[in-house]
């Protein structure tokens, strides 16, 4: 079963883009549809850009209230969540395109424009490019 919250957006880069090319509030944005809830958070064991094993925390992007039948971080959980690994990133979110509103929406949610932000966000760390 789903579940609607209001969150806000916790990375500056991100609270910054909403702001100034949405013209949004990074405070209020409405989550539709989470099908999940990050109970907590630690570190994970990852790779650095060489493949030196290191640990990592993840960095959270996203995060609001949760209401489920299992214990959840409180008083807020991570929605949207990434850790470095190797060159790049790993993504988590518990939500994800809209799907269950009775039809298609003529424009991109926030969550929505949130996850193609992220998207490009991952790939920023990438190998150098060889021309032969």
């Amino acid at each position: 079963m789903s579940f609607n919250t209001t969150g806000r957006a916790m990375n500056t880069d991100l609270r910054q883009w909403i702001q100034m090319s949405l013209v949004a509030n990074p405070d209020s944005i409405e989550f539709l549809e989470n099908w999940d809830c990050i109970a907590g958070i630690g570190s994970v064991p990852a790779t650095d850009p060489d493949g030196t094993p290191i640990t990592v925390t993840p960095d959270i992007y996203c995060d609001g209230p949760v209401t489920r039948s299992h214990a959840c971080m409180t008083p807020n959980a991570p929605l949207t969540l990434t850790f470095p690994y190797g060159c790049g990133k790993i993504l988590f979110t518990t939500y994800h395109t809209v799907g269950e509103m009775g039809g298609p929406h003529p424009e991109l949610l926030m969550q929505e424009k949130i996850l193609v932000y992220m998207i490009l966000e991952i790939g920023l760390c990438t190998d150098p490019v060889i021309i032969i």
